[in-house]
């Protein structure tokens, strides 16, 4: 009788973060509807930011190549057998990159928390803000980056260990989804582990100190709601991708491609960046979940 209760209540449990976990996604994808012309506007500026310098690579690559050899950065490129157009180029494009996301991430979260408004067509610039949030955003980066490469060498010695004692049947008697699934589950534990640590993100972007160890201890008793939110996400990374797959296969125009992915990757990122601010409200800051 007591294992029944207690079967029970882990099953009302279950239930209750599974409701949760739906409240979440379906407020991420109504906040995008709601607040669609905010988020333009907190977008459209850094997004043009992007786009420059995804050109400026192309420049670069092409008819620059020979001016940014010129520079003292590309002299010293040569001298130490770099290639100085892709090395600038890369510089240009990943500086836009990071500088134009944190952007968008800083004025998403503020808008969310404290109803703070872009202005015009650009999110207000909180010079601070922004360098917080980019250093915790490195920070967790090259943690999920460590793991990665954990993860990597483990594999690779249970590979070495197979061959070593002529396992290679065995490999052989695998299912043929089995490095998809190894993939997924591997993607699974990153995601799971960014949603616990990342949420010192939106703290960062509304000038709250929340350590990586608070983070943690917030979210220990939700560990059921955020497996339903990794589920969830991969599940709608996973219909992107097969829009992607479509669009490269049915359509044979490269701006129409390239714009289609845009989009989609834009509306993944803010959706995650949503869930991720919702569970900062939710799980520090004590706010209740949207009907």
């Amino acid at each position: 009788m007591q294992r029944r209760n207690i079967l029970d209540g882990k099953v009302l449990i279950v239930k209750g973060e599974l409701f949760a976990s739906a409240r979440i996604m379906v407020d991420a994808f109504r906040a995008l509807v709601d607040n669609f012309v905010v988020l333009l506007r907190i977008a459209v500026l850094p997004l043009f930011v992007v786009e420059l310098a995804d050109e400026m690579v192309h420049y670069a690559r092409n008819d620059g190549s020979t001016l940014l050899a010129e520079t003292a950065l590309g002299r010293t490129a040569e001298a130490l057998g770099f290639d100085t157009g892709l090395l600038i180029s890369l510089a240009v494009v990943w500086g836009g990159l990071f500088v134009s996301s944190v952007w968008i991430a800083v004025g998403w979260h503020r808008y969310i928390l404290l109803d703070e408004r872009p202005i015009a067509l650009w999110p207000r610039w909180n010079g601070v803000r922004l360098l917080s949030y980019l250093w915790r955003a490195v920070l967790i980066g090259l943690l999920l980056n460590l793991i990665s490469i954990l993860l990597g060498n483990l594999a690779s010695f249970f590979t070495s260990l197979a061959s070593a004692y002529d396992l290679s049947l065995l490999s052989m008697n695998l299912p043929s989804g089995f490095p998809s699934f190894a993939w997924t589950i591997f993607l699974a534990v990153q995601s799971f582990i960014w949603l616990r640590i990342g949420l010192v993100l939106p703290a960062a972007a509304v000038g709250k100190n929340v350590r990586f160890r608070e983070a943690w201890q917030a979210s220990q008793n939700r560990v059921t709601l955020l497996l339903l939110l990794v589920a969830s996400i991969l599940l709608f990374d996973a219909v992107r991708n097969s829009l992607f797959f479509l669009m490269h296969q049915e359509l044979h125009s490269y701006y129409i491609t390239k714009v289609g992915s845009f989009i989609l990757t834009s509306l993944s990122v803010m959706i995650q960046i949503r869930i991720l601010t919702t569970l900062y409200g939710h799980l520090i800051e004590g706010r209740e979940l949207n009907a």
